[in-house]
């Protein structure tokens, strides 16, 4: 990056934090001669400036620096700055022995398993495609075509069932008459 590049995103950085009107340190002392070194020191004074300025506030932040790198340090947990001793560890990981054991299974199955989306037949889904979208619209023409016979059907059993009907009805009475007939035979013969 050269120094113009530079020295503009510094402009724009002051521009943003001390507004558009504010007076810039920077170009104050930017001569023809004047470079980056020039507008970085300059820039660190008007931040010292307004740090004591505003040193009732910045001062307790300023103080707990030091306790924020120690918890945002990767090795808080880890050696002597350990609140947790090597045995209360050791007692953690012996307490989850089983959910610690049942997940290390469920692991090795699960690599086991992610072979298989490695195999040939994965990579041959995409040659088998246009087979499976024929099929698609086959099932679904037959299902359509299941849908018509079955209402077919329904219809057909619904004649079926008055045809039954009526016929049981004409026997009933046709068995009636002939009763009736016989029993008037039966009353002239005696």
């Amino acid at each position: 990056m050269s120094l113009d590049v530079l020295e503009r995103r510094l402009q724009d950085l002051e521009k943003k934090v001390l507004g558009q009107e504010g007076a810039s340190p920077v170009q104050d002392q930017q001569g023809p001669e004047g470079g980056a070194a020039v507008a970085l020191d300059a820039l660190a004074r008007s931040l010292g400036n307004a740090m004591e300025r505003r040193a009732d506030r910045v001062a307790p932040l300023m103080r707990r620096v030091a306790e924020l790198e120690l918890y945002l340090d990767p090795s808080f947990l880890d050696g002597e700055r350990s609140a947790i001793d090597a045995e209360a560890k050791v007692a953690l990981v012996l307490d989850r022995e089983e959910e610690l054991r049942r997940c290390s299974a469920m692991a090795a199955r699960l690599d086991e398993r992610a072979k298989v989306l490695d195999g040939e037949a994965f990579e041959a889904a995409a040659q088998l495609e246009p087979k499976l979208k024929e099929l698609t619209r086959l099932q679904v023409e037959h299902a359509e075509k299941e849908s018509t016979l079955s209402e077919e059907t329904l219809v057909l059993m619904g004649k079926y069932n008055n045809i039954v009907e009526e016929l049981s009805k004409s026997f009933v009475y046709y068995d009636l008459v002939l009763k009736q007939a016989e029993e008037k035979r039966d009353a002239k013969e005696d």
